[in-house]
């Protein structure tokens, strides 16, 4: 028998390779934008907070977070032990830094690296349930949109655990639809142990745990045996048996930690209906309807436009809704966001990442249905995905024209590391400790009135200025404590973004 060789025309292998092209294109143009983006936008607090006890691992020490002032908060032994967050991101981030050397660039681009696995496993995704010859347009365009869109860029070039656990949940749904023809066994096995990692580095890895679970019962639900549900536990075992090893050392400075920061983020969760207007704010604010907004952020709008045509369109085309891909993700969709309204108290715009890769596929659905099927003018479309691009790019192009980094860190920290200032202890926001060294920087919005620390030096911005508003009115004794600080410290710098006041009579 003759072997069964498949022989391409011209055109195909044309077609074959402008469509490995295009897909290259894709992964080059989301690294070009993450990368300029990552190396100059301005750093945050949550960058350093993950990355201190990071620091802390690579040098040999225990994982403690030293640059956080813990003293009159209820993070009891953060000096020795980092609970307030999942472990695995930065232990992930440790191992980066044993590799490569610490620093900020470093730390973003360990995310950039979780964003390039999420688009590798959406193309996965869509192209195993879109299975007929327009898979690969819907997976393509899917990933492009991924790939532009300007807040999937903002957390990909953002040193926090968002796009790690985004990445490793993503992998897990793609691991499950791939492996499933071969071995239903080797495909839960690992799509579990995917999830579960994506778990211990975010709790919003549930996200994606129960994205898997409904997977699994609608095309498995007849197939599954004990011996797969025990393929299925056994990641979360291992999982739960590694992070209770780290926890026993020290099981009430855990829960003190991770019960603070659960209580936290339930704490806006007044009423029933508060986590539904939370979640409607966390939209309204994200895409530039918010009283806040500036002009500029208002056509972020556009964004969240589109996404709301894929889905509507989806939704409401009978061809599209008889379709099991189709269903398979307005499901997928319908889950994710009713468990973060309900579960995901924060309402933070980073976690927008968890659901903006369903937005696209849908997106990315419609559009190739109206392309093919003729329900709108080609050249409309054409119009609307082209505004939904130049919006995204256009925000990340001018953020790194912008250069925050260079125009406003990289000054105060060179200020901070020249004589006389070299050795000088600081309090101010974590992020200074990239550039003038941990050890130096104190992030205590308080500024000493628990811990009794004098600095030499206070750096003061934007989010420690909220934080004295807020002490105001919860704090009273804590805000004369900083405004007599303050009102007895001198100016010394002042950028727009950073001002620094010299408390020592040096």
């Amino acid at each position: 028998m003759l072997p069964n060789i498949q022989i391409l025309t011209a055109s195909e292998r044309g077609t074959r390779e402008w469509y490995r092209a295009a897909l290259l294109g894709v992964g080059l143009l989301y690294v070009l934008l993450g990368a300029g983006s990552a190396m100059t936008k301005l750093p945050v607090s949550d960058e350093a907070w993950y990355a201190n006890p990071a620091f802390n691992l690579s040098a040999g020490r225990s994982m403690g977070t030293t640059v956080l002032e813990s003293a009159g908060t209820p993070l009891h032994g953060l000096e020795r032990h980092t609970y307030w967050v999942m472990p695995l991101y930065i232990v992930g981030e440790a191992s980066v830094y044993e590799l490569f050397g610490a620093g900020l660039l470093q730390t973003r681009l360990f995310s950039l690296f979780w964003g390039l696995v999420l688009l590798a496993s959406w193309f996965v995704i869509l192209r195993v349930l879109f299975h007929e010859k327009d898979a690969k347009y819907v997976a393509l365009l899917g990933v492009f949109v991924m790939a532009v869109d300007s807040y999937m860029i903002a957390v990909g070039s953002t040193g926090r655990s968002d796009m790690m656990c985004a990445g490793l949940g993503s992998a897990g749904l793609a691991a499950y639809l791939g492996l499933r023809p071969r071995s239903l066994f080797l495909a839960l096995l690992a799509s579990n142990a995917l999830v579960a990692a994506s778990g211990m580095t975010h709790p919003n890895g549930v996200l994606y745990l129960a994205s898997l679970i409904f997977l699994v019962v609608y095309f498995d639900r007849r197939n599954v045996r004990w011996i797969h549900l025990g393929a299925a536990a056994a990641p979360y075992l291992v999982g739960a048996a590694v992070w209770s090893a780290y926890i026993f050392e020290n099981p009430a400075d855990f829960m003190a930690q991770f019960g603070s920061n659960a209580r936290t983020r339930t704490s806006g969760m007044t009423s029933p209906w508060a986590p539904i207007k939370g979640e409607a704010l966390r939209y309204v604010n994200a895409y530039g309807l918010g009283s806040q907004s500036t002009g500029l952020a208002r056509i972020k709008v556009v964004m969240l436009l589109a996404y709301l045509a894929g889905i509507a369109g989806v939704l409401f085309s009978p061809v599209l809704r008889r379709q099991t891909p189709s269903r398979v993700l307005l499901s997928m969709t319908a889950i994710t966001f009713a468990l973060m309204v309900v579960v995901e108290g924060a309402k933070q715009d980073w976690y927008l990442v968890h659901i903006i890769p369903l937005f696209s596929a849908l997106l990315a659905v419609w559009v190739v249905h109206c392309l093919k099927d003729r329900v709108l003018p080609a050249g409309i479309v054409a119009l609307g995905m082209a505004g939904f691009v130049v919006v995204n790019v256009g925000l990340v192009g001018w953020l790194v024209h912008r250069a925050d980094y260079q125009s406003k860190y990289l000054p105060v920290v060179d200020f901070l590391r020249t004589t006389p200032n070299e050795h000088a202890r600081i309090i101010g926001t974590a992020e200074l400790g990239f550039q003038v060294g941990f050890d130096r920087v104190s992030d205590d919005t308080r500024l000493g009135y628990y811990s009794r620390k004098r600095p030499d030096l206070i750096v003061v911005e934007q989010i420690y200025e909220g934080w004295f508003r807020k002490h105001e009115v919860r704090e009273p004794d804590v805000y004369r404590h900083v405004r007599t600080t303050l009102a007895a410290a001198r100016e010394v710098f002042d950028n727009g973004q950073y001002r620094v006041y010299s408390v020592s009579p040096r």
